[in-house]
C-alpha cells in the first residue's frame, strides 16, 4: 500500500479554502489549508509537504514569495499557482520559478484534481526511485563489507580495490601490490570470464585462487561496470571468500567417513575406497576379537572401547612396521576390522595366507592392559577374500564366519569348500541381486498406515527385490543382510528413497521411509537426503531402526536436526524391541515412535498391556505420535485404540502392496 501524498492548500478566502479543501479530500490524500504565506511555511516546516496549491495574492506573504523562499531553502517541491488572467508580472516570475501548473480562477475543480492526481503520480515514482537508491546503496554497502571488490579496466589493470572486508585473502591482498587480475585468476578463467563480460553477461562461479602459495576457494562475481560509448571501459570482480565454509564441510563430511571409538576409516570409507579403486587386485583381511561380547559384560563398554582404541593402535604399528602403504586399515561395526591391500600384481593365496599368520602372531603376542594388574589374553579369527569374485566384503566376512564355526585363526574364501550348498545358495542370492540392480527390478511395496477411523493418512516404503529367475518378489528377510555387507548397498538405499518418493508423487500420501545407523552416518545418503528433500515439499518420515541400537548419540543427533531443518519428520521403529533406551526420548528430536510387534502382540495380556500403555502416556505428554504395527485383528486394534494409539498398521488393514497395485485400486 502506497503512502500518503502531503497536499498543502493556500488561500486567504476561507469559504473557498474550505470548498475547495474538501474537494481535495475525494483524492484520499493528506489534505493541509493555510490562509497565507506565514502559516504555509509554518506548516511547511513541520511536515513532508509533497504538493503545494496556493494563490498568488494573499496577505503577509504572497503565494510567489513563498514559492522564492522554498527555492533558497533547496525544497524542489511541485507547487500548482491558482490565478486570474490580470496578474501577468506575477506570472512570468513565477515561470521563472519553476512552476508546475497555472489553474485560472474560479478553480475548475475537475482540472484541479487531474492535475494533482498527474503530480502525485509522479510524486510517488520519485518517492519508489528514491526508496531503490537507497535500497541500491544498503545493497552495495553490504556487498562491500562481506566481499572483496577489485575494479579494472577492459584489459585486465587494476584501477581500484576495496578494503572494507577483513578477511584472510583481503588481508593478504592488501601486503602486496597487484596491479592485474591476473596475479589472482590464471590466464584460463580470466578468458572465460571475459568471453561472459564481453557478452553483457554475468559471470558466477565458485573458482580456486592460488596467491601467495595459498589456495582460497571464492565465490567469484564478475561484468561490465562502466562504459565509453558502447565500450565496455570498466570490470567489477567480486570476490566471496568461501574457504572457511568449504572446509568446515569437507571436515564434517571426512568425520562421517571415521568411526568415533577409534578415529580410523569406517566402513563406508571401506566400500568407497573399494569402488574407487582401479584396479581389481584388491585383497581384504577381515579381523574379529573372539568373545569380544565377554568382555563387554565383565568389564563394562569403557573397558571394551580401550580394547578397540588399544587394538587399532597394535594394527597401525603393524603397518608401519611392514611398511607396505598398500595396506589401509579400517574399522568395522561391533569388534571388527579390516585390512584393505591395494595391489597392481596379482597376489598370491599362500601371500595373503603369510601376511594373516604374521599379523595374527604379532597381535596375539602384544600386551593389551586393562589397567596396571589385568592383561587381557586377546585372541583373533580372521577371513580373507581376493580377486573380488563378486563382492569381496561379503566374502571376507563369510569366510571369517566359516574359520570360526571351524576354530581356526584363518581362512580365505576360496579355501571355502565343505559348505559349498550353503554358499551355492548365496551365491545364487548374490546373482539375483546384481540383476535386480541391472533391470531395474529394486521395488518399492506400500503399507498403508491408518487412523483411528481407519483411514488411510500415509504409507511405510518397504524395500523388495523382483526375482526374475523364480518370477516372484522377495522381502528383505532373505536378501538385505547380503547387500547390507556390499559395496552396493549404498546403491541399493538411494534406489529405494528414489522409488520412495516417486510413490509418494503419485499416491498423494506422506511416506515413511527406514533408515540403518549405517544410513545415517554414510556421507553419500546424507547428501542425497538433502537433495530429495529441497525437491520434495510434502513431508517425509525418516524411521531411524531403534532395534539396531543408535551407536552414536551425537552423531544421530546431527543427522536427525539436519533433517528436520528441511522439513521431515523422525521416528523411532521396532520401539521394544531390545535396546529401547528412554533416552532417545531426551536425546532426540523424535515426532512419533512405533511399537515394536513384539510389544504389540503381548497388548492382549497384561503386562504387555501396561507397559503399552505407560509408553502411550508418556509420548502423550511429549507430544510425540504413537503408531502401532503389525495389528493383525479387530481385538488387538480396539485395545490399542482405547489406549490411545495414534495410528496403525498391518494385515489387519491391508498388506504391503506394489504402487501398481495400489494405483489402480484408486481409479
Amino acid at each position: 500500500m502506497s503512502e500518503k501524498i502531503y497536499i498543502l492548500y493556500i488561500e486567504d478566502d476561507k469559504i473557498v479554502a474550505d470548498s475547495v479543501s474538501r474537494t481535495l479530500q475525494l483524492l484520499n490524500q493528506k489534505i493541509f489549508t493555510a490562509y497565507d504565506g506565514e502559516e504555509a511555511l509554518g506548516i511547511i516546516e513541520k511536515n513532508p509537504i509533497d504538493i503545494i496549491i496556493t494563490d498568488i495574492r494573499m496577505p503577509k506573504l504572497n503565494g510567489i514569495n513563498l514559492v522564492e523562499k522554498l527555492r533558497q531553502k533547496d525544497l524542489d517541491i511541485p507547487v500548482i499557482i491558482t490565478t486570474a488572467f490580470n496578474e501577468i508580472d506575477y506570472l512570468k516570475k513565477a515561470i521563472e520559478l519553476s512552476i508546475e501548473s497555472f489553474i485560472e480562477k474560479p478553480i475548475d475543480l475537475r482540472k484541479l484534481l487531474q492535475t494533482v492526481s498527474k503530480i502525485s503520480q509522479r510524486v510517488e515514482t520519485k518517492r519508489e526511485l528514491e526508496r531503490k537508491k537507497i535500497q541500491i546503496e544498503h545493497f552495495k554497502e553490504a556487498i562491500s563489507k562481506s566481499n572483496l571488490i577489485i575494479s579494472t579496466t577492459k584489459d585486465g589493470l587494476i584501477k581500484d580495490i576495496n578494503f572494507d572486508l577483513f578477511s584472510d585473502l583481503s588481508d593478504q591482498i592488501s601486503k602486496y601490490k597487484i596491479e592485474h587480475i591476473s596475479s589472482l585468476i590464471d590466464e584460463k578463467d580470466l578468458k572465460i570470464i571475459y568471453e561472459f563480460v564481453n557478452k553483457y553477461e554475468v559471470y558466477n562461479k565458485t573458482i580456486n585462487i592460488n596467491f601467495q602459495n595459498k589456495i582460497y576457494i571464492v565465490n567469484l562475481t564478475a561484468f561490465a561496470l562502466e562504459f565509453d560509448y558502447d565500450e565496455i571501459s570498466s570490470i567489477s570482480f567480486i570476490f566471496k571468500d568461501i574457504s572457511l565454509v568449504v572446509r568446515e564441510k569437507e571436515e564434517i563430511i571426512n568425520s562421517l567417513y571415521l568411526e568415533p571409538i577409534t578415529k580410523l576409516q569406517n566402513r563406508s570409507s571401506l566400500i568407497k575406497n573399494i569402488n574407487e579403486s582401479k584396479d581389481s587386485l584388491n585383497s581384504l583381511i577381515i579381523i574379529d576379537i573372539d568373545n569380544f561380547g565377554r568382555y563387554i559384560k565383565m568389564y563394562g563398554y569403557e573397558v571394551g572401547d580401550k580394547i578397540l582404541r588399544d587394538i587399532s593402535s597394535k594394527l597401525e604399528e603393524f603397518i608401519k612396521l611392514n611398511k607396505r602403504q598398500n595396506l589401509h586399515l579400517f574399522k568395522l561395526d561391533s569388534d571388527k576390522f579390516a585390512i584393505l591391500l591395494k595391489s597392481s600384481i596379482k597376489i598370491k593365496e599362500q601371500d595373503l595366507a603369510k601376511l594373516s599368520n604374521e599379523l595374527l602372531s604379532f597381535l596375539e603376542s602384544s600386551t593389551f592392559l586393562i589397567d596396571e594388574t589385568i592383561n587381557l589374553d586377546l585372541s583373533f579369527t580372521f577371513g580373507g577374500a581376493y580377486f573380488e569374485q563378486f563382492d569381496i566384503l561379503t566374502e571376507a566376512l563369510i569366510a571369517k564366519d566359516v574359520a570360526q564355526d571351524r576354530k581356526l585363526n584363518y581362512i580365505d574364501f576360496s579355501n571355502v569348500t565343505d559348505s559349498r550348498e550353503a554358499f551355492q545358495k548365496n551365491i545364487e542370492l548374490e546373482k539375483k541381486i546384481k540383476n535386480a540392480f541391472l533391470n531395474d527390478e529394486i521395488i518399492t511395496y506400500f503399507q498403508a498406515i491408518v487412523d483411528k477411523d481407519k483411514n488411510i493418512i500415509k504409507y511405510e516404503a518397504l524395500a523388495r527385490i523382483y526375482d526374475s529367475f523364480e518370477k516372484k518378489v522377495l522381502t528383505p528377510y532373505s536378501f538385505l543382510n547380503n547387500i547390507q555387507h556390499s559395496k552396493n548397498y549404498t546403491k541399493f538405499t538411494k534406489i529405494i528413497i528414489k522409488k520412495a518418493m516417486e510413490g509418494e508423487s503419485l499416491l498423494h500420501k506422506e511416506i515413511s521411509i527406514n533408515l540403518s545407523y549405517e544410513d545415517i552416518i554414510n556421507p553419500e545418503i546424507i547428501d542425497y537426503l538433502e537433495k530429495i528433500l529441497k525437491e520434495h515439499k510434502s513431508v517425509i518420515t525418516i524411521e531411524l531402526l531403534e532395534s539396531e541400537g543408535l551407536i552414536d548419540m551425537e552423531k544421530t543427533i546431527k543427522f536427525c536436526t539436519l533433517m528436520k531443518s528441511y522439513g521431515a519428520r523422525i521416528a523411532i521403529d521396532d520401539f521394544g524391541s531390545g535396546y529401547s533406551n528412554y533416552e532417545y526420548f531426551l536425546s532426540l528430536p523424535i515426532d512419533k515412535i512405533k511399537l515394536d510387534g513384539s510389544l504389540v502382540k503381548k497388548v492382549g495380556e497384561y503386562r504387555g498391556f501396561i507397559l503399552i500403555e505407560s509408553i502411550i502416556t508418556f509420548c502423550k505428554k511429549c507430544d510425540i505420535k504413537v503408531v502401532a504395527e503389525f495389528v493383525e485383528d479387530e481385538k488387538t486394534f480396539n485395545i490399542l485404540k482405547n489406549l490411545g494409539v495414534d495410528y496403525f498398521q498391518g494385515y489387519y488393514f491391508s498388506e504391503a502392496k506394489s504402487l501398481d497395485e495400489l494405483l489402480k485400486e484408486k481409479k
